[in-house]
């Protein structure tokens, strides 16, 4: 990567971390002025509300420990799209170039994402359109552990190896009879019965 190209990064990832966490500061603050609302209506004594409150920050409970806990999920989120755009750049992926969605085959993968690994090539645009890896727009939203990576970076042999497992899973997730990965070579097409 060029320094340009790096300073453009952090940018943006600085760009990206400040707006979601703007969003989740203005979230804690909504849920924290209902609860006292609620508080005050139900009439706690304001001692009581402080109380309450210091020991929720104390211990992480109900809304400051979900309110750091997005914070976390924010920082990761915003250095998993750093790594991405870092990828992106490393491999050369331009709007036009033929791209695969790869999963991880395991039982975390969703549903969304098995699909769009059985999808087949694609321009990197296409991929831009429906969601990128990690932006929400997949069942696993922004936990996604997928990548889109330039076509053929994998083999055909590990193509077909996960086509199979991601077949194997995808059935098994939705039949009482479960089969073999062996099974699902055959379904795939991957090995002749």
């Amino acid at each position: 990567m060029t320094p340009e190209e790096i300073k453009k990064l952090v940018d943006r990832f600085k760009t990206l971390t400040f707006a979601s966490m703007t969003n989740e500061i203005e979230k804690g603050a909504l849920t924290l002025e209902t609860f006292i609302n609620k508080q005050i209506i139900s009439g706690v004594n304001p001692l009581t509300i402080q109380r309450t409150l210091v020991r929720d920050m104390e211990a992480g409970g109900q809304i400051f420990g979900s309110l750091k806990s997005a914070f976390k999920h924010q920082i990761a989120w915003g250095i998993e799209g750093a790594e991405d755009s870092a990828l992106k750049s490393e491999t050369g992926l331009q709007d036009d170039t033929p791209s695969d969605w790869v999963a991880i085959a395991d039982q975390g993968t969703c549903d969304d994402c098995l699909d769009r690994a059985n999808a087949g090539s694609h321009p990197y645009s296409y991929w831009v359109g429906i969601g990128l890896p990690g932006t929400g727009n997949t069942i696993c939203g922004d936990y996604c552990r997928c990548d889109v990576v330039p076509s053929g970076v994998y083999t055909d042999e590990m193509k077909a190896n996960a086509q199979a497992r991601y077949y194997e899973e995808k059935y098994n997730k939705t039949h009482d009879k479960q089969i073999t990965y062996k099974e699902a070579q055959k379904k795939v097409g991957q090995i002749n019965e």
